[in-house]
């Protein structure tokens, strides 16, 4: 008789019994409010719920990539034949109109660029649910399934560059909400990077360091291709708000250094 509750609550949650928590912890969502260690970690149980998502409702011929995950991770047998799941499908900001599909548990929300996109601009159109939790998300990366405000963008106007010894810093002017970075730098009497990271912060005081270290940095979005790359340089922003961007670099007199020319965008439409 004790464990008749805990037989109807692994009932209720069928397929997903090992994201249980008990009633202790508030379940799942107590858990995940806790943020105890790997909270809603299924360890790839949740995948074939996915998988039946995307028989039942992706169009033929569909593209289908992880966020971050291998591809053996889901048995090609599992899905329809027509179906297309590579991971060189990942398109970002560029909206290729790929399904992306991943386990959402502690820590996944902003391991990388391409997390961090698909979570702050996209609504998904599946989720598997525990407790109210998501255990498992799919998004569509098309227009028609951007959050609105994030659709739109404009460039910053008067950004200024300082160089110092190890890194570049520039200075919006004031804080904005990032959306992409593109420089053109300068590969004659310069040293070749050997390693790179960027940093944000509201106040050039407090920094938080971004997901990704270059070089041949794609951001886990194979359509952005190596960075840097043959003088030029794209960075793709996950809406992060700052006003000061520090690229630190190594070695102090790398080409990435020597920029020539730099635009960045904002996302106008989020206040």
């Amino acid at each position: 008789l004790a464990f008749l509750p805990t037989g109807f609550k692994l009932i209720s949650i069928h397929p997903n019994e090992n994201v249980y928590f008990n009633f202790l912890i508030g379940g799942l969502a107590g858990a995940k409010q806790r943020n105890f260690p790997a909270w809603g970690n299924s360890f790839g149980g949740a995948y074939r719920q996915g998988v039946v998502w995307l028989n039942d409702n992706a169009e033929q011929g569909a593209k289908v990539a992880y966020a971050h995950e291998l591809i053996p991770n889901i048995p090609r047998i599992f899905l329809r034949q027509d179906i297309d799941l590579y991971n060189r499908n990942r398109s970002g900001a560029l909206r290729g109109g790929e399904y992306t599909i991943t386990l959402t548990y502690q820590g996944t929300e902003n391991r990388t660029y391409y997390d961090s996109y698909l979570n702050r601009f996209l609504e998904p159109v599946y989720e598997a649910k525990v407790d109210g939790v998501s255990v498992l998300k799919i998004w569509k990366n098309d227009i028609e399934h951007t959050k609105p405000n994030f659709i739109n963008q404009a460039i910053i106007n008067n950004v200024k560059i300082e160089q110092e010894e190890h890194a570049i810093r520039i200075d919006l002017g004031k804080v904005y909400l990032l959306s992409m970075l593109k420089a053109i730098y300068d590969e004659k009497n310069c040293a070749v990077l050997t390693s790179a990271y960027s940093q944000v912060s509201v106040d050039g005081i407090n920094w938080g360091r971004l997901p990704g270290t270059m070089p041949e940095e794609d951001w886990n979005v194979t359509a952005y291709g190596a960075q840097p790359m043959k003088g030029a340089f794209i960075q793709p922003f996950a809406a992060e708000r700052a006003r000061y961007i520090n690229y630190i670099v190594d070695p102090k007199d790398a080409c990435l250094k020597n920029i020539q020319f730099l635009e960045v965008f904002h996302f106008p439409d989020v206040r």
